[in-house]
């Protein structure tokens, strides 16, 4: 008998619609699955976003909290800790003869040039004899003082300071960084303290150099504000007084006045040293 159709088999049905169904199946979790990772790398670029506006919100919170400070014309503000000399009446030149002043070479002109009560024989002047003392190195430096090299806490100890200015540091601040100078600071205070315990210290800050000669020292008035934030703090930090000198020699940009350049850039001219020294007289340690 010749047919005349063909209907498949019952187990061919349903295997046909099982398959069907798998395919489905498959279909609705390959919708899922994507559904899931489309949410997960959402909910990852959200968190980024979060955790980066956040986070620099705190920093700067937190920084706020630990180091009040007050705004300059540029990008790095002054601290203003307890340390900080204020202004006060002019204590007048018998203050600035009961000082000694331990010097790099922006304030060695105090003696060479003859500016303290013993002119150019004054003993008051703590450095080597062409200024080179560099913050980098201090706790193993010498300077002249007697006739002699001696160590720096050595000299200090001698010459036992009724009031003791430090001003060290500019050549360490463009390249030394804020641990390494702050730990040779830091070291060097405690020993000045050990060597004159009745000593008043005052560090003085760092003095604002040319544009110039900034420039070819790969630094800028920022490199000095930054660095004489680090000397205040650590004046702070060991019981000592800071005085803002830099404040007294600096134009509106932050750079050194040019009737206070000695013709270098770096070291500051009878008239800028003078200046320095009526700044000290008017913000006098109590």
């Amino acid at each position: 008998m010749r047919r005349t159709g063909f209907s498949p088999p019952p187990q061919y049905e349903e295997d046909a619609m099982n398959k069907k169904k798998r395919d489905t199946l498959y279909s609705v979790w390959t919708i899922m699955i994507l559904f899931s990772v489309l949410l997960v790398l959402f909910a990852l670029l959200f968190s980024s976003f979060t955790k980066d506006y956040s986070g620099k919100t705190s920093k700067t919170a937190a920084a706020a909290s630990a180091a009040p400070a007050t705004a300059t014309d540029a990008g790095v503000k002054a601290l203003k800790t307890a340390a900080l000399l204020t202004e006060t009446a002019d204590a007048g030149d018998d203050y600035i003869n009961r000082m000694t002043f331990l010097s790099d070479a922006t304030t060695l002109g105090l003696k060479t040039n003859g500016l303290l009560k013993d002119r150019t024989e004054t003993t008051k002047v703590l450095s080597t004899a062409d200024g080179e003392l560099s913050l980098a190195g201090i706790n193993t430096a010498v300077v002249a003082y007697g006739g002699e090299s001696v160590p720096v806490a050595d000299a200090v100890k001698t010459a036992a300071p009724d009031i003791l200015v430090v001003t060290l540091g500019e050549n360490g601040a463009a390249f030394m960084g804020q641990d390494y100078f702050v730990s040779e600071y830091t070291a060097l205070l405690k020993s000045l303290k050990t060597a004159a315990p009745n000593a008043v210290i005052i560090c003085n800050s760092i003095l604002p150099v040319s544009k110039a000669y900034a420039a070819n020292n790969s630094m800028n008035a920022d490199t000095i504000r930054q660095a004489n934030n680090w000397i205040q703090q650590a004046a702070s930090d060991n019981g000592c007084k800071y005085a803002d000198s830099f404040t007294a020699l600096c134009g509106d940009d932050g750079y050194l006045m040019a009737n206070y350049d000695s013709g270098d850039g770096l070291k500051p001219n009878s008239n800028g040293l003078n200046a320095m020294l009526s700044y000290l007289r008017t913000h006098a340690a109590q």
